[in-house]
């Protein structure tokens, strides 16, 4: 994705976020947090899914 910036200081600190470095146990971690097999529920309610399905 492509980070707003709609101040020189949000530019800054993007550009900064750009020089982390994450070990194999932090990434390994982030991927099991987000791992879509750990998604509960249903993405929208009977309302709305009324709405997408027309």
């Amino acid at each position: 994705p492509i980070p707003g910036a709609r101040q020189i200081s949000h530019l800054e600190q993007n550009a900064a976020a750009a020089q982390i470095a994450l070990s194999q146990a932090e990434v390994a971690a982030i991927g099991d947090a987000l791992s879509p097999e750990k998604v509960v529920g249903k993405r929208y309610t009977e309302e709305m899914l009324a709405l997408v399905n027309g």
